[in-house]
């Protein structure tokens, strides 16, 4: 399960060490069930919440990953975008674990990549069917994802992005055993991975290319923005 979340290795994480000057911070947290739904959170001057769902139904709508036109007032809108391409290839991960048989949630998933992250992270869910072997939340802690937009890096002219992303990767791993009994944990600890990412423009939005894991760790109860 750790591999699996692990997708910040190839899959959601890339290179890009330029930085941009904003103060914004985008974090998402799954959704429990014995908790309140979780929230996406963008703080400018003054914060600006907005819900979000990681326990995604089939018919949920995607976040607006289009590209913006490629001129140079356009950078902070294509900041924008990428954001929620990574929240998008996050959050659509997050749901594809959980139900690795739901062929919309596949879907969803895989127009979300592209590239090296598309051959990891849809590898991944394979090898979890094979096993029988799926995720389900933390009764305790939530899984959060976190991107400070100071580190994203946009080349409008090459249609590429890079940021730096951090997971509180809290998901449970478990074990359907086929005899109608509750599933078997395999993994419950709680890990802490930072990996950059990269995107680039596919058709008319930004896709998830590839990406590299720069730290993992057993998590000590740090949050990602410390």
């Amino acid at each position: 399960f750790a591999c699996a979340a692990l997708l910040l290795a190839v899959a959601a994480c890339d290179s890009g060490e330029d930085t941009a000057a904003t103060t914004a911070v985008v974090t998402v947290a799954s959704t429990l069930t014995e908790t309140p739904p979780s929230t996406t959170t963008v703080a400018t001057t003054s914060p600006i919440t907005t819900a979000v769902a990681t326990t995604v139904s089939p018919t949920t709508t995607p976040a607006d990953t289009a590209s913006p036109t490629t001129t140079p007032g356009d950078e902070e809108s294509a900041k924008a975008a990428v954001i929620a391409a990574a929240v998008e290839a996050k959050e659509a991960f997050w749901a594809a674990r959980q139900d690795p048989t739901n062929v919309d949630l596949i879907e969803r998933l895989r127009a979300s990549l592209e590239g090296e992250a598309a051959t990891y992270q849809l590898g991944l869910i394979a090898e979890g069917i094979a096993a029988g072997e799926r995720t389900q939340p933390h009764p305790e802690v939530p899984s959060t994802y976190h991107v400070a937009s100071d580190s994203i890096v946009v080349d409008l002219t090459q249609g590429t992005a890079s940021l730096t992303s951090c997971e509180i990767n809290s998901w449970v791993l478990v074990l359907d055993t086929g005899d109608g009994g509750p599933a078997l944990v395999l993994d419950d600890l709680i890990y802490k991975y930072t990996a950059t990412e990269e995107f680039a423009v596919v058709g008319e939005g930004w896709r998830n290319v590839g990406g590299a894991q720069l730290t993992a760790s057993v998590w000590d109860g740090t949050p990602c923005d410390d």
